[in-house]
């Protein structure tokens, strides 16, 4: 009796075609997990349909072999390309990096959080709290998140009044049309200048508790240098204030 020979194609291929639709999804996605988890699971799909054709041998191993390794390669350029689209957006969020602590007078301890600007230092343990108040109104304010990381929040204003960059609660804002560079070097970072070549805005956030902070701040014709505020080696531990109370005040 003639051996009935297998399909040509058989149900396990699917497999493959399941995989290229989510690797088409992956390149596509600006979500790094979704990247990571479309590439990761559209190389086991084909690897399993190749390895399901018994008729193919040896080269059922070569094929899966190099399925891994260029899948490996276009994760790692859709993640790149992810990555650089995000760090080019004026619209995202900042997060914590694995940064120590610079050299301070403060010494975080339990709960406490800083905030490092100029060279004097900033901690609390209750919040909100309003750390810079410029005639009357909170300018850069302090929270904590459910998570018990550090929170920030700002608005960056040319003489004009109009904004230039928002941190609020660390997610950032700069308006497209008053701004004339933006930098960020990774997702913890952001560097925003103004249109008048002035660095208004450098942004760390060192750690889950810790923020590095340079703003050039106007509100109602005052101006904040932070960089420039004549108070050095100083740590300040606030506590929790009236609406409006600040760490630094300037009528």
């Amino acid at each position: 009796m003639q051996r009935q020979s297998e399909p040509k194609f058989k149900w396990q291929d699917s497999f493959t075609l399941v995989g290229v639709i989510l690797t088409a999804v992956g390149y596509r996605s600006e979500d790094a997990p979704i990247v990571i988890g479309c590439f990761a699971f559209s190389t086991l799909l084909i690897c399993l349909s190749v390895y399901s054709h018994k008729e193919w041998r040896g080269w059922r191993y070569v094929i899966s072999s190099s399925v891994v390794v260029l899948f490996t390669a276009l994760s790692f350029t859709a993640y790149s390309k992810n990555v650089e689209r995000e760090l080019s957006g004026l619209h995202g969020r900042l997060v914590p990096a694995n940064d120590p602590d610079p050299p301070n007078l403060c010494n975080l301890v339990d709960d406490e959080l800083g905030l490092y600007f100029g060279n004097m230092q900033v901690k609390a343990s209750h919040f909100p709290l309003t750390v810079i108040r410029i005639a009357g109104k909170p300018a850069v304010v302090m929270n904590r998140n459910a998570d018990h990381s550090l929170s920030l929040s700002l608005d960056v204003r040319s003489a004009d009044g109009k904004i230039i960059a928002r941190l609020d609660g660390n997610v950032f804002m700069v308006n497209q049309n008053n701004y004339l560079s933006m930098e960020r070097k990774d997702r913890s970072s952001l560097s925003v200048t103004a249109q008048d070549g002035r660095e208004v805005l450098h942004a760390r956030y060192l750690n889950r508790h810790a923020f590095k902070l340079s703003a050039y701040l106007i509100s109602d014709g005052r101006t904040v240098d932070l960089s420039a505020i004549p108070i050095s080696n100083v740590c300040l531990g606030i506590e929790h204030g009236p609406e409006g109370a600040g760490a630094i005040g300037v009528p």
